[in-house]
């Protein structure tokens, strides 16, 4: 780990075949800003994904994962959906 990143957690929700799941999971935030606008970088550890967050995104994350159990689920991001084999195209066969 980076050590300007700092481990979050969140209720992240995503479709299955046996309907909508809501899983805790780890993201890795770090924080940087331009001009007094802050900007936040994720990256999920488990597969590599990073994504662009905004203040809102970040706000939606918890310190602790028994926090983030708590709260109201997010939709996974849709890279992460797609790099754990959650999602996938109907039309690739």
């Amino acid at each position: 780990m980076h050590n300007q990143e700092t481990p979050r957690y969140f209720l992240a929700r995503h479709n299955s075949n046996n309907g909508i799941k809501a899983v805790v999971r780890e993201i890795r935030i770090s924080k940087c800003g331009c001009e007094g606008i802050p900007h936040y970088q994720g990256l999920f550890p488990d597969t590599g994904v990073s994504i662009a967050m905004t203040e809102y995104s970040y706000l939606n994350t918890y310190a602790t994962a028994e926090e983030a159990e708590m709260s109201k689920p997010q939709w996974l991001h849709w890279r992460q959906s797609e790099a754990l084999g959650l999602k996938r195209n109907p039309f690739d066969f």
